[in-house]
């Protein structure tokens, strides 16, 4: 369970710290690497994501990736930077990854979505939201308090407070108790949830 742990953590802060693809394609629908704009959807393969951006994916990655993102996040460009300044307040991002280990605790070959790796043992699935906040330094404080983390995608001036946050962050894990059958076995909020009181990180401008 401890190197479960470990491979969770290192997960979770690849993909939080890791910005997004550049959207300059074209389309309604889903192109071959699973992006959809007009529906605001990446539904596909690690691998895809990293082609997509640019990053000289090779294959899979053995990695199945879901992005969500709301009609006012802006991307930045070129590939895979930040958001650029013209995401407004309360825009969010959402990502959800799942992966297959062995009874060892290894990350396991995963090629054909549509079935699982033969040696399954575990099923891991991660999921982090981001959203833009204000520049409100003692709401930010709380937040990080909670477990809150500053992506590293710029900073208000001169409070310091961070533009974008990661204020959830979670993992499940999952048994395969027969074939086809699992069985949930350990979750944990790495990130927790916000604060009582605090509701999402939309918080009002300080007044200075």
């Amino acid at each position: 369970m401890k190197k479960i742990a470990i491979l969770i953590l290192s997960i979770c802060l690849l993909v939080a710290f890791a910005a997004t693809p550049a959207m300059a394609a074209n389309g309604t629908g889903f192109d071959q690497n699973g992006l959809n704009l007009k529906a605001r959807v990446f539904n596909g393969w690690l691998g895809d994501l990293n082609t997509l951006a640019g990053g000289g994916g090779e294959g899979t990655e053995n990695t199945w990736m879901i992005l969500k993102w709301s009609k006012d996040w802006a991307w930045g460009d070129p590939n895979w930077l930040p958001p650029d300044d013209a995401t407004v307040v309360g825009a969010w991002l959402t990502v959800h990854q799942t992966q297959y280990l062995n009874e060892s605790e290894q990350l396991l070959e995963w090629v054909d979505k549509n079935s699982i790796p033969e040696d399954a043992f575990y099923r891991l699935e991660v999921f982090q939201k981001v959203m833009k906040v204000s520049n409100n330094l003692d709401a930010w404080e709380a937040y990080e308090d909670g477990g809150a983390l500053d992506l590293g995608w710029g900073n208000y001036e001169p409070s310091g407070v961070p533009k974008y946050v990661l204020f959830q962050m979670t993992f499940t894990l999952y048994e395969q108790v027969s074939p086809g059958v699992w069985v949930l076995i350990y979750t944990e909020d790495i990130c927790t949830t916000s604060p009582k009181g605090l509701g999402h990180p939309l918080w009002p401008e300080e007044t200075l």
